[in-house]
């Protein structure tokens, strides 16, 4: 009697399980390919390059400016008496300070500005998922890298769908 109950038990659990699968859509998505080559990760590189271009080659000139100011005092120590090296030495400390203190500074710039944008693009694709998933009846969207998926069948993937999906949400917000 006990084998019977739980073979019945084992039986029900397998055909539930089944048919709980049957009702299950998935699709797997590229978040790398959706987040660098969407209309908004674009356009946002070239905002981010047209921001902070300018201030960045700004940064590169001083950065060589100092390199040279450094290799023109180990050209020059020999000759200069130890009053003027240690007034070089000074003034090249400070000027290596205010370069420090104004990369520190782009660099944080840079930074929020990236947490902004990544921010967007998430809730971006987000959107997109939920409203790709409710037109298209998926149960779940993984993302293929970061769920652990080692493998999944082409016909799964959505990327090319979801990078659509997206840039229409993106065109949308736009408006």
């Amino acid at each position: 009697m006990r084998k019977i109950l739980v073979f019945a038990v084992a039986a029900f659990l397998m055909a539930a399980s089944t048919a709980m699968a049957a009702d299950l859509k998935v699709g797997i998505v590229n978040m790398q390919k959706l987040a660098t080559q969407c209309e908004a990760a674009q356009e946002a590189q070239k905002k981010m390059k047209a921001t902070f271009g300018p201030e960045k080659d700004q940064l590169d000139k001083q950065a060589a400016d100092l390199k040279k100011r450094a290799d023109e005092m180990k050209a020059q120590s020999a000759a200069l008496s130890p009053e003027a090296k240690e007034d070089k030495k000074v003034e090249f400390i400070r000027l290596k300070r205010d370069f420090e203190d104004k990369a520190r500074v782009f660099a944080r710039k840079v930074e929020a500005a990236q947490m902004r944008i990544r921010q967007d693009m998430a809730e971006m694709i987000m959107k997109a998922a939920s409203d790709y998933a409710a037109k298209k009846g998926f149960t779940v969207i993984l993302d293929g890298a970061a769920a652990g998926v080692i493998h999944a069948d082409k016909s799964l993937d959505v990327t090319d769908d979801m990078l659509i999906e997206v840039n229409r949400v993106w065109h949308a917000g736009k408006k």
